[in-house]
């Protein structure tokens, strides 16, 4: 309730009470006098004059609508005078308990102290005029009722004070909330409507409860505006948003009736990629009373991520070709020098040249193959493999050349089933275990460790050699970076791409002089197609 309407609800109330005091007086009047004295003009003409200035005070109060302490004084003042009026010239005892009218006007009107002062000021004035008309007082009646009778009127007083006072500091709580709830809620509103996505928010009985101007526009609703649309049927706006679409594949109803929430699920509609995300909200009870829905187009975004995603593909296609120009340059140079020597010479050639040549010819080959590995990308089926299994078929291999640089293996495996491509595992490990023993020269130890843990299988590789540089490390998933001499660059790029089509994730940490750790986790649900 506003302030000025409380103001005017006193007001008439107040007003009425008046009205209602001033008929008793009259009636008070005219049974006391009767019609045969002239007491009884004289009494009549005093009372109504001082109810006519009360009425007038009164409606006048009402009039302005808000607080005039100077006519509540008014008002509290003539009550007194016309109860003490009827008093003194009636000697009716019960009169007194009128004062409790003014009384309470004033603990409505004023502060506590004022009100508190004005009712112990009515005890005292009852007293004296007790003392006046004491032969017109009731039988057995004592100065210890007039006292009893003036600390009534200061409880009253008091209490009704205090009862105001309370009243008026949680009324004006309760207005600076209710001001600070509506500035949020508008602020909200506004929020909601000017945010570049459509929100739409329906009930059990499938009606729109909020739904903001963007969901009509991209609707094409004209001429529209959202509190138009609120108890609507949600199906009326799906008519205009989709108008060949069946309502009941609606994901929000799956929402709604099923409690299932959707996040950034892509659908198709109209031609349109569109980006779609649902909750369920709930009462106290758990019970599910809305469903809200927060959907937008999103084609142009994948048609612009889809053009960025062919520039980055040639734009590595490009490097990945000079650089493979490059590296395939110096062993041809080789191969065609030898073959242009053994032509002007017309000798044949010996066994290590022959050799030198055949090992050229497979840098070429394994340079290629590398690159081949690293530009294909199809879909292939995940099937359930033992990955214990296929790292100890790998470890023969790993084995061997592990032997023939001084290099000790360190087993840590545990039991792990993985839905993955098994060539594609083996590849990862050879690469992973082959850089490895490259980069401990002088021997030392290589770590091999297969973790199965609740969420994840990880597997980890550990090798003492000289490390990485940190100025390398960030790029060694980038093709043709490498520390080796005779290196291709392909090995770890080859790897990351593998790592990346089974939703795995690589990370490496190396500390100069102390060696490098390999880490891949992988997913224990992954998708059961390899990414395209």
């Amino acid at each position: 309730m506003h302030k000025k309407t409380r103001e005017e609800i006193i007001n008439n109330y107040i007003f009425t009470v008046q009205v209602l005091f001033s008929l008793m007086s009259l009636i008070i009047i005219f049974k006391y006098f009767g019609f045969e004295s002239y007491n009884f003009f004289q009494a009549f003409i005093v009372t109504f004059l001082i109810i006519v200035f009360l009425i007038s005070i009164g409606y006048l109060s009402i009039y302005l609508g808000k607080q005039n302490y100077h006519l509540d004084f008014a008002i509290i003042l003539l009550n007194f005078l016309l109860i003490t009026f009827l008093f003194v010239n009636t000697s009716y005892f019960e009169l007194r308990f009128l004062y409790l009218i003014p009384i309470i006007i004033s603990a409505i009107k004023f502060n506590l102290r004022i009100s508190v002062t004005f009712s112990a000021i009515i005890g005292i004035v009852n007293l004296l005029l007790d003392l006046l008309v004491v032969d017109h007082l009731p039988l057995g009646y004592t100065i210890e009722t007039d006292l009893m009778f003036a600390v009534i009127y200061v409880i009253i007083s008091w209490l009704l004070g205090i009862f105001v006072k309370i009243e008026d500091t949680v009324r004006n709580n309760l207005y600076k909330t209710q001001e600070k709830l509506i500035k949020q809620s508008s602020l909200l509103q506004n929020l909601i409507n000017e945010m570049p996505l459509c929100i739409l928010v329906i009930d059990k009985q499938e009606n729109i409860v909020h739904i903001n101007q963007v969901a009509l526009d991209y609707a094409n609703i004209k001429n529209e505006t959202p509190e138009n649309y609120i108890g609507f049927p949600l199906k009326q706006y799906i008519n205009k948003l989709f108008p060949s679409f069946n309502f009941a594949d609606l994901l929000i109803l799956d929402t709604l009736h099923n409690g299932k929430s959707y996040f950034k699920e892509k659908i198709i509609r109209n031609n349109k990629l569109i980006e779609f995300i649902s909750q369920p909200i709930y009462d106290q009870r758990d019970s599910i009373i809305y469903a809200m829905a927060i959907f937008y187009d999103v084609t142009s975004e994948e048609l612009i991520n889809e053009r960025i995603k062919n520039l980055e593909r040639l734009n590595l296609v490009g490097q990945m070709g000079a650089s493979i120009a490059h590296e395939i340059k110096n062993p041809l140079t080789t191969i065609k020098g030898f073959l242009q020597l053994a032509q002007r010479s017309k000798e044949k050639l010996t066994d290590s040249q022959l050799d030198l040549l055949i090992s050229e010819i497979e840098r070429c080959n394994a340079i290629i193959i590398d690159f081949l590995s690293i530009s294909k990308k199809s879909s292939r089926t995940l099937v359930k493999c033992d990955l214990k299994n296929i790292l100890e078929k790998q470890l023969i291999l790993i084995e061997r050349e592990a032997l023939l640089s001084n290099v000790y293996l360190r087993l840590e495996i545990d039991e792990a089933q993985l839905f993955c491509n098994e060539n594609e595992i083996k590849q990862l490990i050879l690469n992973l275990t082959h850089n490895a023993i490259e980069a401990m020269p002088k021997g030392g130890n290589l770590y091999i460790r297969l973790k199965n843990n609740p969420k994840n299988i990880i597997l980890q590789i550990e090798d003492e050699g000289e490390g990485i540089p940190e100025e390398i490390l960030d790029k060694v998933s980038t093709p043709f970076v490498t520390t080796k001499q005779n290196g291709t660059g392909l090995g770890l790029s080859v790897c990351y791409q593998i790592a990346e089509s089974h939703g795995a994730t690589i990370v490496m940490n190396s500390k100069k002089g102390i060696g490098t750790t390999v880490t891949v986790t992988f997913p224990k649900c992954p998708t059961k197609e390899l990414e395209p």
